[in-house]
């Protein structure tokens, strides 16, 4: 949290909160902005229309309403690179030796669903692989959210929460930018089609050289299958990339 403090002095200019039909403006007097990023994801969470202000549009996770999201796709980004004890398979619950990362943002998805969205779920980068590399997968951090999401009632059995592009079962780890049309696929027919998934989760974004270098195609390609967007993603937010 330290480096994300740093240059936090210059005041931001702010105006009372401007409301339209899908965000707020987060503004305080006086305030700097990575104060602000702060107070946004204390509060739990924060909705954006993509625009190009980091602290511009923003809204509380909890100020969301069924009338804002029922029936839509979300992309949910959080930043679970959490500790992990790589002597222990990939499927071993006992592989992620400190959860906490995913357990203080557990409640900004679980609140999503309850709404009766579905989400695309970006659950942050683990590790600085260098292209595809299995050991590097997200496989455990999706077990342990989708098995966190059935022991609380938000799902009811495993075959509402997906991984893709990877094989969980072979533990195969496979590129999101090299199999974005079978990503963009899953969600339609998963997510806008069929009943059955409510959430599909992506694979580890670090497998791609063009999601570190920003890509915009890549962007602009998951941005057209969702209908909004929620960060929790505190830990990571400060890097460009995120």
């Amino acid at each position: 949290k330290a480096d994300t403090d740093k240059g936090a002095s210059s005041p931001v200019e702010t105006s009372s909160p401007v409301r339209n039909s899908q965000n707020y403006t987060l503004s305080y007097p006086g305030t700097s902005s990575s104060v602000l990023l702060k107070i946004a994801h204390t509060i739990g969470g924060r909705i954006s229309n993509g625009a190009s202000s980091p602290i511009a549009n923003y809204r509380a996770y909890t100020e969301l309403t069924e009338a804002d999201v029922q029936g839509k796709v979300g992309y949910v980004r959080f930043g679970c690179d959490v500790p992990s004890d790589k002597r222990k398979a990939l499927k071993d619950p006992a592989r992620i030796s400190d959860p906490m990362r995913i357990e203080v943002a557990l409640p900004t998805l679980e609140h999503v669903l309850r709404l009766g969205a579905k989400v695309i779920l970006q659950p942050g980068w683990v590790g600085r692989p260098k292209g595809v590399d299995s050991k590097l997968s997200v496989i455990p951090v999706f077990l342990f959210i989708r098995k966190k999401l059935i022991e609380r009632g938000i799902l009811h059995s495993e075959e509402e929460m997906i991984l893709v592009p990877t094989d969980v079962e072979t533990e195969e780890a496979r590129s999101i930018y090299k199999n974005i049309d079978m990503v963009e696929e899953t969600v339609i027919r998963e997510l806008r089609q069929g009943t059955r998934v409510k959430v599909v989760c992506l694979e580890n974004p670090r497998f791609d050289p063009e999601y570190d270098k920003g890509d915009k195609a890549l962007a602009q390609r998951l941005a057209k299958i969702v209908d909004f967007y929620v960060a929790d993603d505190y830990n990571q937010e400060h890097r460009p990339v995120s």
